[in-house]
């Protein structure tokens, strides 16, 4: 099976921030808005081809022209409370504030059965589909800050985040008994994704001539509640979690310093991994999300050096990560059928080690870079026996910055990402060359920018997906060598 999809987007969009601030004593209270509205249209046409592996007799060709259009609206209120006091190292904040988006798709679908080109005269079939979601968040949150008579201080704080993700989906076909559109009851559903989560943590910090530490704990309650309206199932989860934090610095002289920092994090699925609904742009190849998704737990350790001289420094971090419920996206064969989603495996750890640098070479030429080079161990055991992975991976960032003649300035930023592994085959490495180019005006209050992405036109994401019982590569190249013009001024 060989396919190519060539995709245009067209994007128009407006945003909105407004606010405002009362101040009486010494304490503020602030209002923060923000509006959105873009609608978004996109072509695009897959061209496929099916042929026995044996012969390449051709046992299927078609073409699926999906023609979408999506309208987002959004708008973001929050209103916020400070008290200042006399210490500036003294604060309070409270913040109640409320998120609200809709997302409104349409789908039209049209298959040339039997056919290499999209022409009207090979139509023979349709489909169609509307996707109508709508996401609501509300936070409420405190945090104090206090110093300590010992030099010492604490940060306190609460935080409930309250979130519904309600995504309406109604896919049909197009009859040829009937000539209308049928709705798909197998397909069409409506999935209702509602969480709580309750949380509060403390940090207290020291420092002194040599030796810095903060110690920190935040514990979470956490509430979860799905629906899936077509099979009438439900989902409630909830549970308790503690993540702890320590980070320590001690100053070995002037010129050298050692850190070491750990630190147990969670990291949950977002709302479009959650959602169950296939997009249905290629029928034989369907991504969709996965309700039963689990957050990620994630220890995290680092121990590192600082050494910093007159005109350059070097940091270098030996690290170690260890994730239960790893997130990642696994690719299934069904009934000849090919489903990409999102699953929880077992575990994934990497370790390795990081080297920063930034020095100046010239009063005009600065140097910013950074190496990093780590092994991953993907264990996916719990999905299928074949995905458990491993493989030594790594990444680079150099920065060139010049300061020319005339408030001038010039940068050349070169990234290299090499391929990384997955639980099911590994992504191919990447590698891109930007440049931006700036003039200042009036002492600096204007400035004249032009960056050029990806001069050489390398960008592209590829990779391939092996597993017992199939192989797949892909390859997608977006349009980004692009440049862009902008300008500043203030007042």
């Amino acid at each position: 099976m060989d396919q190519e999809t060539n995709s245009t987007n067209e994007n128009l969009g407006h945003n909105l921030n407004f606010g405002g601030d009362y101040y009486f004593g010494n304490n503020i209270i602030s209002y923060e808005g923000f509006f959105q509205t873009s609608d978004d249209s996109q072509v695009n046409t897959l061209y496929a081809d099916l042929r026995e592996v044996g012969t390449n007799d051709l046992v299927l060709e078609y073409v699926r022209r999906n023609q979408e259009t999506e309208a987002d609206d959004g708008i973001d209120n929050a209103l916020i409370y400070e008290r200042t006091f006399d210490n500036p190292d003294k604060s309070f904040k409270l913040i109640a504030s409320n998120s609200y988006r809709n997302q409104y798709k349409i789908q039209n679908i049209d298959i040339f059965r039997n056919s290499s080109e999209p022409l009207d005269e090979n139509l023979n079939g349709q489909e169609r589909a509307f996707t109508d979601e709508k996401r609501y968040v509300s936070i409420v949150q405190m945090d104090f800050t206090t110093p300590l008579a010992s030099g010492a201080k604490i940060e306190t704080g609460l935080k409930s985040t309250f979130r519904k993700f309600d995504n309406d989906y109604v896919y049909s076909r197009f009859e040829e008994t009937t000539q209308d559109f049928v709705d798909d009851p197998a397909v069409s559903n409506r999935f209702v994704y509602k969480d709580q989560i309750h949380a509060g943590y403390f940090i207290y910090s020291g420092s002194s001539s040599r030796f810095d530490y903060t110690l920190g704990l935040r514990g979470e309650y956490t509430f979860v509640d799905t629906y899936l309206a077509n099979t009438g199932e439900t989902n409630q989860q909830n549970y308790v979690n503690l993540f702890p934090s320590l980070q320590t610095l001690y100053k070995l002289d002037e010129e050298n310093s050692i850190k070491l920092s750990y630190s147990r994090r969670i990291d949950r699925p977002t709302a479009w991994r959650l959602n169950p609904f296939p997009d249905i742009t290629d029928s034989l190849s369907v991504r969709r999300g996965n309700p039963n998704l689990q957050p990620e737990m994630i220890h995290s350790l680092e121990f590192g050096h600082m050494a910093n001289f007159e005109n350059s420094s070097l940091t270098t971090n030996l690290f170690y990560r260890h994730v239960d419920g790893q997130l990642d996206f696994v690719t299934l064969v069904e009934d000849g059928i090919s489903y990409s989603q999102p699953a929880n495996l077992n575990t994934a750890q990497s370790y390795g080690v990081e080297f920063i640098g930034i020095t100046d070479v010239l009063p005009w030429w600065n140097i910013n870079g950074s190496v990093t080079a780590f092994r991953i161990q993907v264990d996916g055991s719990n999905v299928g026996e074949e995905f458990v992975n491993q493989g030594f991976a790594w990444n680079s960032k150099l920065m060139n910055s010049f300061e020319l003649p005339r408030d001038f300035s010039l940068q050349f930023v070169a990234n290299y990402e090499s391929a990384e592994i997955e639980a099911q085959g590994r992504d191919l490495a990447q590698y891109y060359l930007d440049i931006n180019l700036q003039k200042s005006f009036w002492e600096n209050k204007g400035a004249l920018s032009m960056s050029l992405r990806d001069v050489f036109d390398t960008r592209r994401f590829a990779g391939n997906s092996l597993t017992n019982t199939f192989r797949q590569s892909f390859y997608a190249k977006r349009e980004t060598r692009i440049l862009m013009v902008s300008g500043r001024y203030r007042f």
